[in-house]
């Protein structure tokens, strides 16, 4: 691994985890290497700044098992650019092309980057045998306890996922699909903003921030899914 590289934790649970590893290529120069080549008339910041903004990473995806202290990988490749609104040849930020929603039983729940379509899907990757499944497909929305860039673990009281669907009026419906029967259960209507925002579970509350803000709050899964949400109690403030 080089000087370079970056560690991104995507997925913690049962004993597993999944993490990437990413390098851009080439490698950033160091300010004696740049001034090497360019001269003293040289601009390194001018160097770095564009470097950043148009260089390609290569990463790969690890799956760690702490029964066994086995990795194994998933994918490796070169990650997605995604591009400055203002200017499309400036990369803003990287990803893979997956993104890793949870462990349930012996499988790791995870979806494709969404693309120009308004469809997502919940896959299921048995880690012993490869063999992949689709779960559930969310069209023209997405689920409520899984926020990008953070480590989320999206199935409640063991197998329960909750998700949303826009109905294109400024709300949305809150679902609830289980994992171990494939019933999917209509819940309530919610704004499109998503009043309740689940961040992680106790066994009878679900954690989370109401409309937008940073406080931390808790709600019983009973009012949750009865569409109770203003019985959510502030705990304490996060910011």
């Amino acid at each position: 691994m080089g000087d370079d590289a970056m560690v991104n934790f995507s997925c913690i649970g049962n004993g597993r985890a999944v993490y990437r590893i990413s390098m851009r290529t080439p490698p950033l120069m160091s300010e004696d290497e740049y001034y090497a080549q360019a001269g003293e008339t040289g601009d390194y910041q001018a160097y770095a700044d564009s470097y950043f903004k148009t260089t390609d990473s290569q990463g790969t995806i690890l799956l760690f098992s702490t029964a066994d202290k086995q990795i194994s990988t998933f994918w490796e490749g070169t990650l997605i650019n995604v591009y400055e609104e203002d200017n499309p040849d400036a990369i803003l930020w990287q990803t893979p092309p997956y993104i890793f929603y949870a462990f349930w039983e012996n499988s790791i729940l995870y979806g494709v980057m969404p693309d120009a379509s308004d469809h997502s899907e919940i896959l299921s990757r048995n880690l012993d045998t490869g063999e992949v499944t689709s779960i559930l497909t969310i069209k023209n929305g997405g689920l409520v306890g899984r926020y990008m860039g953070e480590i989320n673990n999206t199935i409640y009281e063991g197998n329960k996922i909750y998700y949303l669907i826009y109905d294109g009026e400024g709300s949305c419906v809150i679902h609830s699909y289980h994992l171990d029967t494939g019933e999917d259960e209509r819940l309530f209507t919610d704004i499109a903003q998503v009043s309740f925002r689940i961040i992680s579970e106790t066994s009878d509350k679900l954690i989370g921030t109401m409309n937008g803000g940073s406080d931390l709050c808790w709600i019983t899964k009973d009012d949750y899914e009865n569409g109770n949400l203003k019985s959510a109690v502030k705990v304490f403030p996060l910011f």
